[in-house]
């Protein structure tokens, strides 16, 4: 929550298992959040809203984990489990489209699901350009995963005249 910000909803979201292709799990078609904890664990600081999601998943189940590596970004972290330097819990849209060759994805055995947001400046009307964009980004998010029923978006907040 901030005062001055309101958060739309874009789309749900599944975590999942990055391994280095050669890796002990890479063969697997899932994982535990307990067999991840056995393991070198590159991530994000838990205190940060994005590495919080992740960290949740081991809080949920009473796990204690050690990150070892911490990077800023999703997309650093990828890089890092790519050069073999651990493995790491990481959202389905940071690895979408198969960008990441050299590493496996490996399905979490406990629930992930997560909800993501657009933050945008409160009592500002959004323009027309702004609102076309939050529907693309919908429309694409809610396409990464095929088998799911799409569901119907929320409208953006009124607009002012």
């Amino acid at each position: 929550d901030h005062p001055g910000l309101d958060f739309l909803p874009l789309a749900s979201g599944e975590l999942f298992c990055m391994v280095p292709e050669r890796h002990e799990l890479a063969g697997r078609g899932q994982v535990s959040a307990a067999e991840i904890t056995r393991h070198p664990l590159i991530g994000i600081d838990p205190n940060d809203p994005y590495g919080r999601i992740m960290a949740d998943i081991f809080a949920r189940n009473k796990l204690s984990y050690d990150i070892t590596i911490r990077a800023r970004f999703g997309t650093t972290v990828c890089a890092l489990v790519k050069a073999g330097l651990g493995i790491a819990v990481i959202d389905q849209f940071t690895v979408a489209q198969g960008g990441y060759p050299g590493v496996a994805l490996l399905r979490i055995v406990e629930p992930t699901k997560f909800e993501t947001y657009m933050a945008v400046k409160r009592g500002a009307p959004l323009s027309l350009h702004v609102e076309h964009f939050i529907e693309c980004l919908r429309s694409e998010m809610r396409a990464m995963d095929p088998g799911r029923k799409r569901p119907a978006a929320p409208a953006l907040r009124a607009r002012k005249k």
